[in-house]
């Protein structure tokens, strides 16, 4: 084991219990038998999909497979990250750690998510980055993410149902992502079109924990410094500052695979 692979300080870092850390050697035994190189994954990331998944062995085998695959695609943790700023630089999509133990929160600003000007595959690099990034916390791995949406001045302008569904399916299939909550915040009237759309790729557990706000049900929702400025919080993140931590979420996986 490395610096990188310090098992005993991921069990300090997460309160790992002796049952949750059993299913370690299963879950790289069943991933390398699915065509996974495991010397890439440290422990770690390892136990963050394993927790993604409410510690299912077989939904965190699956869910490992399916990103390993991608990651070989689009090169997630190994492409140079400057290649991320200028759409960073949109204000996009930031996160904000946990607060007071409570779920991490993403926040993404449809009206910004113009269709080919940048690669999907760039902005699900973004995404899947952001989603280990707050997995660092605890209380994030625990209690899982809420996504917010705020939908101030989208149009159909911003819609694109092929990469909504990339997206989408990413979140649910191939990243350790424990959606709690989806909040769509100031949606337009017509958003029920919209829903109706990506409704046939959305999970029914996860339809159920949608729900529309107005930005003062929002306060209601969430602390104030996990809600953006513009929306009422004291939230405000810089590009540096999400580059730092993807750098150190990159950092965790100095091997590369045996194959590419």
């Amino acid at each position: 084991a490395d610096k990188h692979d310090d098992v005993a300080a991921v069990t300090a870092q997460y309160a790992l219990t002796a049952d949750e850390l059993a299913l370690l050697p299963e879950l790289r035994a069943r991933a390398a038998a699915g065509g996974v190189d495991v010397a890439r994954y440290s422990t770690k990331r390892l136990v963050q999909f394993l927790a993604g998944k409410k510690w299912n062995l077989d939904k965190a085998v699956a869910t490992l497979i399916a990103f390993d695959a991608l990651d070989r695609e689009i090169h997630v943790l190994d492409a140079p990250l400057d290649l991320l700023v200028p759409e960073l630089e949109t204000g996009k999509l930031r996160f904000a750690r946990s607060v007071d133990g409570g779920p991490a929160a993403l926040h993404f600003r449809p009206a910004l998510q113009i269709p080919k000007q940048y690669p999907p595959q760039q902005t699900v690099r973004i995404l899947i980055l952001s989603v280990f990034s707050v997995l660092e916390d605890s209380p994030s791995l625990r209690n899982g993410i809420v996504i917010v949406g705020d939908f101030t001045g989208y149009s159909w302008a911003n819609f694109c149902l092929e990469d909504q569904r990339f997206f989408i399916e990413t979140l649910q299939h191939r990243v350790p992502a424990r959606i709690e909550g989806m909040f769509i915040v100031q949606p337009p009237w017509w958003i029920r079109t919209v829903m109706a759309l990506i409704s046939p790729f959305v999970r029914p557990k996860l339809r159920a924990r949608m729900a529309r706000l107005t930005q003062e049900e929002l306060l209601g929702r969430l602390p104030a410094a996990q809600i953006p400025q513009r929306l009422g919080g004291t939230h405000e993140q810089q590009v540096d500052d999400m580059l730092a931590h993807f750098r150190a979420v990159c950092a965790q996986h100095p091997v590369k695979a045996s194959t590419q």
